[in-house]
């Protein structure tokens, strides 16, 4: 005999029928979310600079029987966002269920000034956040999702920035996923559920030490998840953002190398070990799923609560 119930629960956990866009999704943490979205059932459509990559990690997936499809795009140029979010519309006939906005994961310069300085001095040390608070959950429709994941940053003392350093990491960090979320509106309005995931960091809430930009970047992330989570709430569109703590990807490849370092953040983290790609995109899924339609307007913090 049939069990409605197990099915509909089996259901509950599926995004089979859903469309999702991820931005940087052929390293790190995008390319754990489209690994994540795709199992689960979603048809991924990501995008990457490096042609080379992304042919490499399109062949993968087809492999692996995923339904994911991409292309070329710099998302700090914002023709080609503009030329993306074209490409999404007709890959999907206009509608989008999961925008998810993740930062391609970037080899980032850190002056060797900073490096020295690194945690042991006040200026630079980490700080427990606030608490943070958790929405209920309970059912809710299909959704289209996109998963802002686009970003780097620059470490180095708030002194020594640059012109160029500010413009550079504002475009890649808040502009793209600003523009990406205006730009794919429409194709989230139409999905009748759409959900939109960014990729923020605990630098946007306390001092991490991972420059005084990139913290402010995130935290305006954060921010606009937020304002568009009410605003866009009457048009069936959920805003979520993710802010992971210190996760073992390329991005923080040179940081890692240093044991003063890496021995400060394990210190603080109770866990005593960095986090890894696919547990982000697990909680990235959790808020990209259909049934779970009140859990909006939240940051998720996965920073294994660092004291």
């Amino acid at each position: 005999m049939a069990n409605p119930e197990g099915s509909s629960r089996a259901s509950r956990w599926s995004l089979k029928g859903t469309t999702a866009l991820v931005t940087g999704g052929t390293r790190g943490i995008g390319h754990a979310v489209v690994e994540e979205l795709a199992e689960f059932g979603a048809t991924v459509y990501t995008c990457s600079r490096n042609e080379e990559e992304l042919n490499a990690r399109l062949k993968e997936w087809k492999e692996k029987g995923f339904l994911v499809s991409g292309s070329v795009c710099d998302v700090t140029s914002p023709a080609q966002r503009e030329n993306l979010v074209k490409q999404v519309d007709s890959a999907f006939n206009g509608k989008l269920n999961i925008l998810e906005l993740v930062d391609e994961d970037q080899m980032v310069h850190i002056s060797e000034k900073y490096l020295k300085i690194g945690f042991g001095q006040t200026k630079f040390e980490l700080f427990h956040h606030p608490p943070i608070l958790i929405n209920q959950i309970s059912e809710y429709r299909k959704s289209l999702a996109i998963v802002n994941n686009v970003g780097t940053t620059v470490r180095k003392p708030t002194i020594e920035y640059t012109t160029e350093d500010y413009s550079k990491l504002m475009a890649i960090n808040l502009d793209s996923a600003y523009h990406l979320s205006q730009l794919a509106y429409p194709l989230l309005k139409a999905s009748g559920n759409g959900s939109i995931v960014f990729i923020s960091s605990v630098a946007g809430q306390t001092s991490v030490a991972s420059g005084a930009i990139y913290a402010a970047n995130k935290a305006a992330i954060d921010q606009l998840s937020r304002y568009l989570a009410c605003e866009w709430a009457k048009d069936n569109i959920r805003s979520n953002s993710v802010a992971p703590w210190y996760t073992n990807t390329s991005v923080h490849t040179q940081l890692l190398t240093n044991k003063e370092i890496v021995n400060e953040i394990i210190s603080r983290t109770p866990i005593k070990r960095i986090a890894e790609a696919h547990e982000v995109s697990s909680l990235q899924l959790l808020t990209s799923l259909d049934k779970l339609f009140v859990l909006m307007e939240d940051l998720l913090c996965m920073d294994f609560n660092p004291a």
